[in-house]
């Protein structure tokens, strides 16, 4: 898995306290399309169009009652091409617990979980 250089701010990522930093990773990067930015034995930061997300070892980093939990920003993220990561998730047999539907905003989303069950929401604006 390689990384990608990048420059984007820490601050405007979504954060994950993750049970397995491993799986998280190759949840994001393999099923979602995402790719790595930045790679620490603690953490990883993962990104795809303007969404970033920030993954955090929770065995390994003393948060207190933050383990396991959505931290810091909306679980929304957006990316240049839902139709293709709704694809992935469902190539991969992922939950999808709201299926994909256009809105009346003229945005089109779909909500799945990740291997923490955290519930994310991707769209891509219409």
């Amino acid at each position: 898995m390689a990384t990608v250089p990048s420059s984007r701010d820490d601050h405007h990522a979504a954060h994950f306290y993750v049970r397995n930093l491993e799986a998280s990773v190759k949840f994001y990067v393999d099923t979602l399309g995402f790719q790595v930015v930045r790679r620490e034995d603690d953490h990883a930061m993962v990104s795809l169009g303007a969404s970033t997300v920030r993954l955090i070892d929770a065995n390994r980093r003393d948060r207190g009652n933050s383990r396991g939990r959505v931290t810091a920003s909306s679980r929304a993220l957006v990316v240049p091409d839902v139709d293709d990561v709704y694809r992935r998730v469902r190539d991969a047999r992922v939950v999808v617990i709201d299926e994909m539907r256009d809105r009346a905003s003229k945005v089109k989303d779909f909500v799945t979980v990740d291997p923490d069950g955290f519930p994310i929401r991707l769209s891509t604006a219409g």
